[in-house]
Order: C-alpha cells, then sequence, then structure tokens
C-alpha cells in the first residue's frame, strides 16, 4: 500500500511537470519558431495523456481519488486544447492572429484549478501514507514514529512552496499594442513565459531580457540591454564565453546548443544560483542571434538535498534503534 500511494504521487508530480514543461516549451515556439521547441511541447503533450491515463489506473480503487480525477480532468483537457490552438492559428495564420488569441486566452484559472486539484489529491495520498507508515510503526519506538510523520510534512510543505513560486512567475500578456509591430508582438510574447529569456546577437550583446530574467537574476532590462551577457556569468564562464562563440562563429562544435543543462547563474548582488539552460539558434540574414531560456532550480536543489538528508537521518535513527534492539 504504501509502494501504491508513493506511485500515486510519483504520477501526479510527473502530470503537473508534464503540464508546465508543454505550457513553456508551447510559448517557446511561438516565439521562436523553432522546430525544437515544437517537438518538445509535442512529446510533453503527448506525456499528459501517457501520465493522466496512468493514474487513473492506480487510483481505480479509491472512490475519492476517481471523484478528486473526475474533477481534475476537464481542467487538464481545457488547458492541453487551449496550447493546441494556439499552436494551430500560429501555423495556419502568423504570429499576428496567434498574438489575437493569445490576449483572448486566460489559461490562468484552469491552471489554478489544476493545481488546486492536484495538490488535493497529493494530500490525500500524503494521508494515506502517515496512516499506512503508523501502522507499519506501531510496534517501533514512538520517536522513529513521530519523525516519519515530520519528514512527510516537510515533504509536503517543500512541494507546495515550490509549485506556489513557479506559478507566481507567470506573466501576463500585454498585447493591446502588439499588433502594430514585430518588436511589440515579441514583447508581449516574452512577458507571458513562466521562464526567463534572454536573446543576444553574434557577439555575446545582450538584446533582449523578459521579466521572469529580470526576476531571476535581479537586473531591471535596461542594466543589461547593450552590455555582454557574460555579465550573468560567474567564472570560468565569464572569461571563456567570448571565446566560445568566437570558436562557434569560425565552425567549432556547439557545446550547449540544442541541449537543456544544468549551470550557474550570477545575481546582480554576485550571488550564485543553480538554473536550467537551454539555448537554440537563430538567423536573421547573414547574422547569427541566439536565445536563452533560464530556470532558477534553487528551490528544487534545496528540496531534493532536504529529501535526502532527512531520508539519512530516518536510516541512521532505525540503525540505532536496531543496534539498542
Amino acid at each position: 500500500l504504501v509502494a501504491l500511494t508513493q506511485r500515486v504521487r510519483t504520477e501526479l508530480n510527473r502530470l503537473d511537470a508534464s503540464i508546465s514543461t508543454a505550457e513553456s516549451e508551447q510559448r517557446k515556439y511561438l516565439l521562436t519558431g523553432d522546430p525544437a521547441n515544437k517537438e518538445k511541447y509535442t512529446r510533453h503533450a503527448a506525456q499528459v495523456d501517457t501520465f493522466e491515463t496512468d493514474l487513473s489506473r492506480l487510483i481505480a480503487n479509491d472512490p475519492v481519488q476517481m471523484r478528486n480525477h473526475a474533477s481534475l480532468l476537464p481542467f487538464i483537457n481545457q488547458r492541453m486544447y487551449s496550447l493546441a490552438r494556439l499552436v494551430s492559428v500560429f501555423e495556419r495564420e502568423g504570429r499576428s492572429a496567434a498574438l489575437a488569441a493569445i490576449a483572448l486566452d486566460d489559461g490562468t484559472p484552469a491552471m489554478e484549478a489544476i493545481d488546486v486539484l492536484i495538490d488535493v489529491m497529493d494530500d490525500a495520498e500524503m494521508a494515506l501514507l502517515a496512516k499506512h507508515e503508523m501502522a507499519f510503526t506501531r510496534t517501533r519506538e514512538l520517536s522513529l514514529a513521530a519523525m516519519l510523520v515530520m519528514l512527510a510534512v516537510a515533504t509536503a510543505m517543500l512541494t507546495l512552496l515550490y509549485r506556489g513560486i513557479r506559478r507566481e512567475m507567470v506573466a501576463r500578456a500585454q498585447a493591446e499594442g502588439a499588433l502594430r509591430a514585430v518588436e511589440e508582438y515579441q514583447r508581449a510574447i516574452l512577458d507571458t513565459v513562466v521562464d526567463g529569456v534572454i536573446t543576444i546577437d553574434g557577439r555575446g550583446i545582450v538584446e533582449t531580457l523578459n521579466p521572469a530574467a529580470e526576476r531571476v537574476f535581479g537586473y531591471a532590462a535596461a542594466e543589461v540591454l547593450g552590455h555582454n551577457v557574460k555579465m550573468l556569468m560567474p567564472e570560468p564562464d565569464h572569461s571563456q564565453h567570448d571565446e566560445y562563440l568566437e570558436r562557434y562563429r569560425a565552425g567549432g562544435e556547439a557545446h550547449i546548443i540544442g541541449m537543456t543543462r544544468e549551470v550557474t547563474g550570477r545575481r546582480k548582488d554576485g550571488g550564485t544560483f543553480p538554473m536550467e539552460l537551454a539555448v537554440s539558434e537563430m538567423r536573421l540574414g547573414a547574422e547569427r542571434h541566439y536565445t536563452g531560456g533560464v530556470r532558477d532550480i534553487t528551490l528544487r536543489k534545496e528540496a531534493e538535498q532536504a529529501l535526502v538528508t532527512a531520508k539519512n537521518e530516518a536510516e541512521q535513527a532505525d540503525a540505532a534503534k536496531d543496534i539498542f534492539l
């Protein structure tokens, strides 16, 4: 039963992550037109169906969770249909039509409902997990039982904190004037992307910096535009970035373009933090430009470390108990 509960929670997290990633990659595709972003969006959208089917199978014998699932499914279908419709409008009618559709598409209520219902289902599984753990540990010392309950509560709090901060990063599109020019259109798209987006020219000079990236690095856009992007990197990347761009322009091998990697970023206050970076290349005439998507994963790393620490402490306490027994 404990294993089943853990599997249900895993599927809930995978489902939530796939919806979020599909939305992020769809927005990147609308921004850049890069087929790689569309392929990622399509793959994660398909995974949403797979994970939802797996979740339904796992909770088939739980009437309460089946009712929660029945409430969740219409919101998932609504959001995924909206994402697919905007891609279709973009490909059939172009960016202006897609922007007009985005201005009318308020996906926030659906995403908030999805978050709430996934949290409800996760909390129900957490309650089941606590119940199973309490039954299992009745023959053990009370201190061990209390520690396991505290670990379960801490895990739930970290999960809720991560989701809340991630959703707070979503910016609303300001689309009224975007139909008049491509530049305004791009600004409206950038303002709605949950992840930070930075564009640079072939020499590494920053051309655009969206609000999410401002929050990630602590700079206002005006402080970064026109400067070399290496100001956002700690050593050794700060010193090596110009050389990397020059080598790539000369026909060298790309080490990061087209891939998502975990790297280290540098904030305005000099502090460093872990982040995910995905870089794509685009050409305007003979000129190269690069788009970078960045995501601050500090909370995720802290949550992972907290879980590892809690697990190690539990194992040490269990070993100590066995010695006394």
